[in-house]
């Protein structure tokens, strides 16, 4: 009697063992699906939005010319550089801010990497007119009325950007340059195949800001400047992670992630869930055919 109920004491041990580990791996393996489908993948950031500040850094020499049509320049020093007219090609790893508050001047400023030039002055026959020193500024006094004589100004957008600012404690002497509106649109690409999917549009509200935290790629395109107040931006990144910071008190943990992840595919992804419902198609059509000559056999055995 004594081994018996050891035995049974044992067996109880055992299943409690095996039931645990049952447990343990499928809370295991279901962590670690939720992990996977949700790594952020790499995603067409599509921005447009009306904003008073822009900022980018360069990453190389292409696309990194901004024209000069009747700008005022002037050096860190404030020396007035004349009316120029022509182009102007930024240097690599340069810092270029770009402001328009509301309907005032359009005010461009370059900052070179290091002690390094800011980059050349071009004049319209497409010669190097000046090379700028460290920092250099560039100012159109009244957009608005350029653009009554129907003329705009584009600016190219190449590099690593930063839209807006963070909106938090303000002084005297701070820009009040900010975001007005916008949309971030997220495109991402099928596994299989030249596909794209809409996986998310968000909202850019007043005083937002927007970066990207994780970039595959630099920045293409552009801002307009007409008679319309502050900036009309437009551009496109690709990347794995954006980041919307909200207007507040800001330390690391401040704003929201953006990002299309694995799961985005079963959820957006046209192409993807074609396949899928062809792959599940051929499964339960597979089950089914099993289960019907399972059926045939018991029947075939009845009869005989």
């Amino acid at each position: 009697m004594k081994y018996r109920l050891k035995d049974f004491n044992l067996k109880i041990k055992g299943r409690k063992k095996a039931v645990l580990l049952l447990v343990l791996l499928f809370s295991g393996c279901t962590l670690l699906f939720l992990i996977v489908i949700n790594i952020p993948i790499p995603t067409t950031y599509n921005v447009t939005v009306q904003t008073e500040r822009l900022q980018y850094q360069t990453i190389d020499d292409n696309n990194s010319r901004i024209p000069l049509n009747g700008v005022q320049g002037f050096t860190y020093e404030g020396e007035d550089l004349g009316i120029l007219n022509g182009s102007f090609h930024i240097s690599p790893q340069a810092n270029v801010l770009i402001e328009r508050i509301a309907e005032g001047p359009l005010l461009i400023q370059i900052t070179g990497k290091g002690e390094m030039s800011a980059g050349d002055i071009y004049s319209e026959q497409g010669r190097i007119y000046k090379k700028a020193d460290n920092f250099i500024e560039f100012i159109v006094p009244e957009p608005s009325d350029e653009s009554k004589n129907g003329v705009t100004t584009i600016i190219p957008i190449s590099g690593k950007v930063v839209l807006g600012r963070v909106v938090n404690y303000e002084s005297y002497n701070t820009s009040t340059a900010i975001v007005r509106s916008g949309t971030v649109k997220m495109i991402g690409k099928s596994l299989i195949g030249n596909h794209f999917f809409e996986s998310g549009t968000f909202n850019l509200n007043i005083g937002d800001q927007f970066v990207m935290e994780e970039e595959d790629d630099k920045a293409y395109g552009f801002i307009v400047v007409n008679e319309n107040p502050a900036m009309t931006a437009a551009y496109r990144m690709v990347g794995r992670r954006g980041k919307i910071i909200t207007p507040g008190p800001v330390d690391i943990n401040s704003g929201y992630y953006i990002s299309t992840s694995l799961i985005s595919r079963f959820l957006y992804d046209n192409f993807f869930q074609g396949i899928s419902w062809a792959f599940a198609s051929l499964i339960l059509f597979g089950t089914l055919l099993t289960f019907l000559i399972d059926l045939e056999t018991v029947f075939g055995k009845r009869k005989k």
